[in-house]
């Protein structure tokens, strides 16, 4: 199923990229089965809403050893222990483990 809404998707894409960009192409509908949300203060709405009810926000302040701007940072937790499927490793990187 989701190969096909791909497809569709990206057949649109591709209609619009064709027609030009000033018009418009029926992409039809796209159910939503799941959604999540990843944060600094964690990983799923679990984590976002504790982080809500107990005033957190998971920001700290800067300690990238490239960067010396005084600011906070949103690291999410985790996402450098989190590894893909075997069958999706080429398409490793940081923001794919986000996703996943």
């Amino acid at each position: 199923m989701l190969s096909g809404a791909f497809t569709h998707c990206w057949n649109a894409v591709r209609q619009l990229e064709m027609a030009g960009s000033n018009s418009k192409v029926n992409m039809g509908v796209l159910g939503v089965s799941a959604s999540t949300v990843v944060h600094a203060a964690g990983n799923g709405a679990d984590a976002l809403w504790f982080a809500v009810q107990n005033g957190s926000g998971g920001l700290t302040r800067n300690n990238l050893s490239w960067c010396d701007l005084p600011c906070w940072v949103g690291e999410v937790p985790d996402v450098a222990a989190t590894t893909l499927p075997e069958a999706l490793a080429s398409w490793d990187c940081r923001n794919n483990r986000l996703a996943w």
